[in-house]
């Protein structure tokens, strides 16, 4: 490598450049769809009603809860997961609300509610881990759905540059340049097809829970198709214990378009997941998964490329404190009240 030459004392060379970048970009997102069915979350009604049920077996109650009452107490199991938030024993403060809403009411005993041993006893079906990890809906749905997708992009970029060669303060030749450029792009994506899902509580402890959806381009099958389902069924175990299973598979059908390559893809996942509830809002969770997808948009049309993967994962989750509000309902909760 030969050394870089030097310049005499009397002679300088400048050089300076900079670029200005501009993005400008807006998108718009059209969703509809229209079926026949209904799906509902379900699970503070089914949890309100269980510990109406319970607590009549077991004597607590001078009367039934009013309509009203149920009411009230169904919503509070819809916030039941906020009070883990704000308190590290949020079951004492849920189990408080609890025992103010029935006593309002008329239906609780004159012996009231003991929050603690409660909360144990009902462990298996109130622990507000379960709540806000796995919701309980109830229903179906079959239809049609629509979704419209349009980004316009528009970029933009000038460079200057500016470079001089000076002898004795004598300017000897200079070079200044300014390059400018513009792109401009645009992606539609109208999107038609058919979508379904079921949901079924089976009983305390199983519930079911299957999705399908397919789409395709509304312009013709062969620009995109996409068919997607999944499918869940969750069981818990004993007190502090919950499993899941799950598998999902999807697959999207494209041709090339522009600069886009034509693409054909297909996946599919299935696992389990085991998950062990400790003390306050620790949890230790265990899974094991398994992914299998085929690619024919890597290497060209001719040729198809096919991966697996296996994963097991250990973990610890901890939950950071906050608080929430509930108008008309509740106090207010808040870390260490």
């Amino acid at each position: 490598m030969l050394p870089r030459p030097t310049l005499p004392n009397s002679q300088r060379f400048e050089a300076q450049s900079d670029a200005t970048p501009w993005r400008y970009s807006y998108a718009t997102l059209i969703d509809a769809d229209a079926g026949l069915g209904r799906v509902r979350d379900a699970t503070g009604v089914y949890r309100a009603q269980l510990l109406v049920d319970r607590l009549g077996r077991d004597g607590v109650l001078a009367r039934a809860p009013s309509r009203e009452a149920r009411a009230r107490l169904a919503r509070l199991y819809y916030i039941e997961s906020d009070y883990s938030v704000a308190h590290d024993r949020g079951a004492k403060f849920f189990w408080r609300d609890v025992e103010k809403i029935l006593g309002e009411d008329g239906a609780l005993g004159p012996a009231g509610l003991n929050a603690y041993s409660l909360q144990h006893a009902l462990e298996p079906y109130f622990e507000p881990f379960l709540v806000a990890a796995r919701v309980r809906r109830v229903g179906w749905f079959a239809g049609v759905q629509f979704s419209g997708f349009y980004r316009n992009l528009i970029a933009r970029s000038t460079d200057h540059f500016f470079r001089a060669f000076y002898d004795s303060d004598t300017l000897v030749s200079s070079d200044d340049q300014t390059r400018s450029g513009h792109v401009t792009s645009s992606t539609r994506s109208p999107l038609a097809g058919l979508e379904a899902e079921y949901h079924l509580p089976l009983d305390m402890r199983w519930q079911l829970d299957a999705v399908a959806n397919a789409r395709s381009d509304v312009r013709g099958l062969a620009r995109l198709t996409t068919v997607d389902s999944q499918l869940e069924v969750n069981y818990l175990l004993a007190d502090r214990w919950a499993a899941r299973g799950f598998a999902a598979q999807g697959r999207l059908v494209a041709k090339a378009g522009g600069r886009d390559p034509a693409l054909d893809l297909w996946n599919a996942s299935y696992g389990a997941e085991l998950d062990y509830y400790l003390v306050d809002r620790v949890k230790i969770g265990l899974t094991a998964s398994e992914e299998q997808h085929s690619d024919r948009a890597s290497f060209g049309a001719s040729f198809r490329t096919y991966g697996r993967t296996r994963r097991l994962f250990l973990g610890l989750s901890y939950s950071i404190l906050r608080g929430f509000d509930a108008p008309g309902l509740v106090d207010p909760g808040r870390p260490m009240n």
